[in-house]
């Protein structure tokens, strides 16, 4: 049998009453069968011990039994009310729209965030969790979205992705993490790309990027994310010039 417990400090946990189930293990309450269904098991582990209403039957929800219906009144197997006889038949329940899911009878309600559901006719009762790389932001969702470049999202069923670390990047679309920068490259938080790190004080970067100690009689103040860029320049104006001379 299944049980739950609602507090701490009880030395065991009280069986589900009839009419109720718990399918989760370490449950804080237990969940009532949809109307128009009946459970007379106690300690029910499965919603498929709610069984529907018979004919000229019906219920509320957590029902442990069904009800006949009033003299002169009749309904179809899994009711939830009686009509009177001979008024017309309702029509049968067509399903839930895209972004929602059955909460009993022909009730819907709209999934969660991080959740989507993509069907016009749903009938079944819990929507899916977007799975990793990807995310929904709203809640009656139809499908999930990618998280984009400079961002990741490793866990399923989020609402919103992570942002990259500085010193890591991430160039795709529907990542489930994000990469470190090669050495002696960095980056800033969110990035897509990572960039070469610049010199010392003391130092020049040729044209691959390269740093290299300044020679003897020679010196150089520039240092940073931008020498590269620095040296180009100067590459540009004086082609035969790559360090400064004193």
């Amino acid at each position: 049998m299944h049980r739950s417990a609602a507090n701490s400090g009880v030395d065991h946990c009280p069986d589900c009453l009839p009419g109720k189930y718990s399918a989760n293990t370490g449950a804080s309450g237990c969940t009532s069968c949809f109307a128009g269904t009946y459970s007379s098991a106690t300690g029910a582990s499965s919603s498929s011990t709610c069984s529907n209403c018979a004919a000229d039957y019906y219920s509320g929800s957590a029902a442990s039994a069904c009800t006949a219906c009033p003299s002169g009144q009749s309904s179809p197997s899994g009711s939830s009310s009686c009509q009177a006889m001979g008024s017309p038949t309702p029509a049968p329940f067509a399903g839930c729209a895209s972004g929602e899911y059955n909460i009993g009878g022909t009730d819907c309600a709209k999934c969660s965030t991080g959740q989507y559901q993509p069907s016009s006719d749903y009938t079944g009762s819990s929507c899916t969790s977007c799975s990793s790389g990807h995310y929904a932001s709203s809640s009656g969702s139809s499908s999930c979205t990618a998280c984009p470049a400079g961002r990741s999202a490793t866990n399923t069923g989020v609402s919103s992705c992570g942002i990259c670390a500085a010193g890591k990047y991430q160039s795709s679309t529907g990542a489930t993490s994000c990469e470190s920068c090669p050495s002696g490259q960095s980056s800033e938080a969110g990035a897509t790309s990572c960039e070469t790190e610049g010199c010392s004080a003391g130092q020049y970067q040729d044209m691959n990027g390269d740093c290299h100690d300044c020679s003897s009689g020679q010196y150089q103040v520039c240092f940073g994310r931008n020498i590269l860029e620095h040296h180009r320049m100067l590459v540009q104006k004086w082609p035969r010039v790559e360090r400064k001379s004193i």
